[in-house]
């Protein structure tokens, strides 16, 4: 017997709505049950979203005449119980079984009971059907006898009419016809009740719409015989059967988002503007039961934008499902600014949600304190194309906490922090699916630096790489469901224990586990790759909306995993062709270049085009021989003789040398420019010097990009615009450059242009880089070293010698100009200009300016610093610039405290005062070499901005890597010396034995004496000026006011020397403690490689590993993201010394005999 499943949706309005009642004398009146629903006419109401079944029932599956479990009687009588409902198998509605009564007389009920119904809540309403024949005696619309349809919402304990205003029921199809009489003579036990009466010969299907208001409540339905106390009609009986009740839910709501303020009150959502905020969307969509959905208006948000949230959570309730289209994680930040969880999804809601960048978040929600980014309590939760990055937790989860169904897809979670689970928490009774996504440098102090798992997850074609924590760096398992891995790169992680993986992995095959320690692994193995390194880059935009970890074309993942149950599709939605990558990125083809010509089969050029040509990603790599005629002393350089290299293609493109920045130039001969970056196009340029660059009318001499350019361990050096503005770069797209050098670029002969080195007027960030030596000339000329229109992020960096050069000339070292600029742990030092020798701020600008150091800079107005602009300070010096007026600064400041003023003339502070010191000099050192990748001034002993800076607002190092001990310094440095207490140590060029060794330490004096105080240096090597020996009285030197501080002379014995040098003048001094390694002199190729590691195993990325031979010829490189380094061509038979400079850790030089190639050399930094 089937089950009827129907759903009454007439376009006849009220369909029996009326019936023809019998009066006393015979004549006729309407008898009217109100069929309207929640205000309209229930027959004509079509829901968007379908029905769902609650309940049903055809009585089919037990033997006649017993009921179905959970269904009873009941039955009253006079002198006698009527026969009760029963099963019988003949006559059903559909075979074999119907629930079946027969009449009784003697003033008689029977009914038939449903079982227990519980109603979903949030529904429009509920509509009950099923299929009924009945022969009740009746005289027109008297019924003698009759059935009622009743509801209890008490457990069976009162019974109400189902039209009665107790219930609020309305029939909309065949439903009642008559009401029982209330005729003495009668004596029906239900007198005056609507009822069915009469005859039907027929099934006919009845439909009742049972009221909204009833959502959440436990029912029971009750089929009533009522019978009078005599019966003339022959066989009385009523048939039930094919029962079904079913939810309708609500119209979903399609709400649009036209306002990036966070303001609940802005929920009107109509076509005005500016009415509806995400929160008042979805707290409008909590109010309403059903499906909804909300989206952005893409006119308001074609442009990034930031909703900062109001000390609360964007929380989601359990409404029948909630669907959030973002406009993009590259269009739309939702910050929780550090005081709650960005976005909660409460215990039985559904939510999908897209196209979102989720930060600042805080767990510390309603006490759950797990759950920084998103937090999931208990429902359905996907999340899909979007980025998690910067939350925290208290407890676990610090980008996402999963205490329901999670789905994550096309995401990356990076850089979140947590006791547990940096990057994601999966919480019992959790589970989590991740599919091509990315979870990368993420942090827990306890398990599961990426992933901490109390529950099953499935990952297919993701990468889980540069997490740490304190065990299962990558992934934690802390519970017994399966983690099941499919096509995904776990490595490079880091963690005293299971670096990568602790648990056991049931393997789907084509996988890459960096580390198997910790790790066991099981399941299918077909494909894996297991304890090697994945060679991946630093995790960067890649051209898409979430950032990738690149895979170079050297890495053991490319082209090693499988298509099968994998994404036909990458994480940046790229096209996984031919043999498929493992993990979350696919990379393109490779191109080789192998000469050095212009435009030959071989060239940079022929790549180029090439790449150009297809809408694919693709790499260039270098295989150039030495004896190119390019190639001169171990440097080759391609000359363009062609005109500029563009790159227009519509992929990625990554140009990449591992032989060392200064190992290969690309130039344009002081005839063109090097690079033109077309709008739309994405170029990575990796270890390479961009150099002689030069246009004419036109902006930037060495590149121009209106796309996407990315300089990793570059150089842009001695490029010209002439007549234009951006002498080395200029940007209008987005440039990221990191560990990289401009110096010596130029912009002529062009009033009201700038930017000798850089014009960025789209987005910027630059980090431990150096911007030098630049100029600007021409009247009201602008930025010396860099102009900035847009957004500037500027770090760890310095810009220093930069000048503008004419009169009326603005910011000799950073001009910023409308926009916004981000500076900290920056050093601006010796530039020049007219107004604002070291940064000029109009009054467009924004300037936020922390722990930096502004000093010995030159301008006729504010010398260090013009302000006209809004500019925020904090843990930060002005001091020993020099100009017309007095003063360091000239404008107003607002100060979030601790701030060091020279000279205070001319500048007003105004917010935070604490801490500010006026009117001292800061006692700084020359501009040098102290450690780390860029020069830095040193504060001497005595100064006072020394333990006076806040160490809550201040970063855990200084501009160095140094790590900031005790109270924090003001400035970019911290004094972190061995006589200070401190073990930071500068790690200094290697040399050979017996070769000539010259590396300067300060090119300007500054009028202080230096010596070496401690320790010695090699034989034959002394500070400038002095002579050769080991004692410290025979390096002390006297040196003539502006003279270059250098170690020279010819090293004759090799080993690891260790000494401190001291500047000293008068009662200022400083003490550096440095390390240099010399090589014995000897001479096949080889390759020598392997990992730099902290003392407790973790990578170290970014640090610099120089490698130099007997000839005193130095390499350098830089390690990957999980601390791998590796040279290439490297003689054997000599001896060669191997030091490594990182910000954070510091090295002890190693001495290496190569005989053959070594995979192996570690290199592992002092505890």
């Amino acid at each position: 017997m089937s089950l009827l499943l129907f759903i009454f949706l007439s376009n006849t309005p009220n369909a029996a709505a009326q019936t023809t009642a019998k009066t006393a004398n015979g004549a006729s009146a309407a008898v009217s049950n109100d069929t309207r629903v929640n205000g309209r006419a229930a027959g004509n109401f079509a829901p968007a979203t379908p029905a769902t079944v609650v309940w049903s029932e055809n009585f089919d599956g037990v033997t006649a005449p017993a009921l179905p479990a959970g269904w009873t009687t009941v039955t009253t009588g006079r002198f006698g119980a009527p026969p009760p409902f029963a099963t019988v198998a003949s006559e059903a509605d559909s075979a074999p079984n119907v629930a079946v009564t027969n009449g009784f007389d003697d003033v008689s009920t029977n009914g038939l009971v449903s079982p227990p119904i519980t109603l979903p809540i949030q529904q429009i309403y509920f509509q009950l059907s099923f299929r009924q024949t009945y022969n009740f005696e009746n005289l027109g619309a008297t019924c003698w006898d009759g059935g009622i349809l009743q509801l209890s919402t008490d457990g069976g304990t009162t019974y109400n009419n189902v039209t009665s205003a107790a219930v609020g029921a309305t029939f909309i199809a065949n439903g009642y016809n008559g009401r029982t009489s209330t005729l003495t003579s009668s004596s029906n036990p239900l007198p005056n009740e609507f009822a069915f009466c009469g005859t039907r010969t027929g099934y006919v299907t009845t439909v009742l719409a049972v009221p909204a208001s009833l959502g959440g409540y436990t029912i029971k339905f009750r089929w009533l015989g009522t019978w009078d106390r005599v019966n003339f009609r022959p066989n009385p009986n009523w048939r039930i059967d094919s029962i079904s009740l079913v939810a309708v839910p609500p119209d979903p709501l399609n709400i649009v988002v036209d306002t990036a303020v966070d303001n609940v009150s802005q929920n009107a959502c109509t076509a005005a503007p500016r009415d509806c905020s995400l929160r008042g969307a979805i707290e409008r969509t909590n109010a309403t039961p059903g499906a909804d959905t909300i989206s952005f208006d893409p006119t308001v948000f074609a442009t990034p934008q930031t909703t900062t949230l109001g000390n609360s959570p964007l929380v989601v309730e359990n409404n029948g499902g909630l669907t959030i289209n973002g406009p993009g994680a590259n269009l739309l930040t939702l910050d929780a600014n550090n005081q709650s969880s960005v976005m909660v999804l409460k215990s039985g809601g559904t939510l999908n949600v897209s196209g979102f960048t989720f930060t600042g978040g805080n767990a510390i929600y309603a006490n759950a304190l797990s759950g920084g980014g998103l937090l999931n309590e208990g429902g359905s939760l996907t999340v899909s194309n979007s980025a998690i990055v910067n939350n925290r937790a208290t407890n676990n989860g610090g980008g996402i906490s999963a205490g329901g169904l999670t789905t994550v897809a096309n995401c990356t979670i990076s850089g979140n922090t947590a006791t547990g689970g940096g990057g994601i928490e999966v919480a019992q009774g959790g589970s989590l699916t991740l599919t091509n996504s990315t979870v990368s440098g993420n942090t827990a102090t306890g398990s599961g630096g990426g992933i901490v798992t109390g529950g099953p997850i499935t990952i297919n074609s993701s990468t889980i790489a540069d997490n740490t924590a304190g065990d299962g760096g990558g992934i934690s398992q802390q519970d017994p469901g399966d983690i099941s891995l499919l096509n995904t790169i776990v490595a490079g992680n880091r963690a005293a224990t299971a670096p990568d993986f602790g648990g056991t992995i049931l393997s789907q095959g084509y996988n890459l586990i960096g580390s198997t320690s910790g790790a066991t692994v099981t399941g299918t193995t077909t494909g894996n790759i297991l304890n090697q390194d994945a060679r991946l880059l630093p995790l960067l935009p890649n051209n898409a909306a979430t950032p990738t970890h690149a895979l170079p074309p050297n890495s053991p993942a490319v082209n090693a995993g499988t298509a099968v149950n994998t994404p036909a599709l990458d994480q940046r939605g790229k096209t996984r062709t031919g043999a498929t990558d493992i993990g979350a990125y696919e990379a393109g083809a490779n191109l080789v270049v192998t000469n050095t010509a212009n435009s030959s089969a071989g060239s940079l050029r022929a790549a180029v085009d090439l790449a150009n040509s297809t809408a694919a990603d693709e790499s260039i790599t270098f295989n150039i021989p030495a004896n190119d005629p390019g190639c001169a002393g171990r440097v080759c350089t391609i000359g363009l003789t062609g005109g500029q290299l563009a790159v227009a293609n519509n992929g990625t493109l990554i140009v990449s040398n591992t032989s060392g920045t200064d190992n290969l130039r690309v130039s344009g001969n002081n005839a063109s420019r090097v690079f033109s970056i077309g709008s739309g196009a994405n170029l990575t340029l990796k270890g390479l010097t961009v150099t002689n660059g030069s246009v004419s009318g036109e902006n930037g001499g060495g590149l121009r990009s209106d796309g996407t350019l990315t300089l990793l361990d570059c150089a842009v050096t001695n490029s010209t615009a002439n007549g234009g503005s951006g002498g080395g770069i200029a940007s209008s797209g987005t440039l990221t450059a990191r560990y990289c050098s401009v110096s010596g670029n130029s912009v002529l002969n062009n009033p009201g242009g700038g930017g000798g080195g850089i014009l960025n007027t789209g987005t910027m960030e630059m980090s431990y880089s150096t911007v030098s030596g630049n100029t600007v000339s021409g009247v009201i000329s602008d930025g010396g070293g860099i102009l900035s229109s847009g957004l500037l992020n500027l770090s760890s960096s310095t810009v220093s010698g930069n000048t503008a050069s004419d009169a009326s000339t603005r910011g000799g070292g950073l001009f910023v100009g409308s926009g916004t600029t981000n500076v900290t742990n920056a050093t601006f030092s010796g530039n020049a200009a007219e107004s604002g020798g070291g940064l000029f701020v109009i009054n467009l600008g924004t300037l936020n300016l922390a722990n930096s150091t502004i000093a010995a800079n030159s301008g006729t107005y504010g010398p260090g610093m013009y302000t006209s602009g809004a500019t925020v300070s904090r843990n930060s010096i002005f001091s020993d610039n020099t100009g017309f007026l007095p003063g360091d600064v000239f404008g107003q400041v607002v100060s979030q405290g601790y701030n060091l003023i020279g000279n205070a003339s001319g500048i007003v502070f105004s917010g935070d005062l604490t801490g500010i010191l006026y009117d001292q000099p800061a006692r700084l050192a020359p501009l040098g070499f102290y450690g780390g990748p860029t020069q830095t001034h040193a504060l001497l002993s005595n100064s006072p901005a020394i333990d006076a800076g806040n160490a809550a607002t201040s970063p855990v190092t200084d501009q160095r890597g140094a790590a900031r001990i005790g109270a924090a310094d003001i400035g970019a440095f911290e004094l972190n010396n061995a006589a200070g207490g401190g073990a930071f140590v500068a790690a200094l060029p290697g040399g050979t034995q017996n070769a000539g060794y010259n590396y300067t330490l300060v090119p300007n004096d500054g009028g202080f004496t230096y010596s070496v105080t401690s320790g010695s240096l090699p034989n034959g090597v002394s500070l400038s000026g002095g002579s050769p020996g080991n004692s410290a009285d025979e390096k002390q030197n006297d040196f003539a006011p502006a003279a270059a501080v250098t170690l020279t002379g010819t090293p004759t014995q090799a080993g690891t020397f260790n000494f401190t040098v001291t500047a000293t003048n008068g009662a200022n001094s400083n003490s550096t403690n440095y390390t240099l390694f010399i090589l014995g002199p000897t001479a096949a190729p080889a390759s020598v490689g392997g990992r730099v590691m902290t003392a407790d195993g973790r990578a170290v990325g970014n640090a610099i590993v120089t490698l130099t031979d007997a000839s005193g010829a130095a390499r350098s490189t830089r390690t990957g993201t999980f601390g791998n380094y590796r040279f290439d061509d490297v003689r054997t038979g000599e001896t060669y010394v191997v030091r490594v400079v990182s910000k954070r850790y510091a090295f002890v030089p190693q001495l290496v005999t190569v005989d053959d190639s070594l995979s192996d050399l570690n290199l592992t930094a002092q505890p």
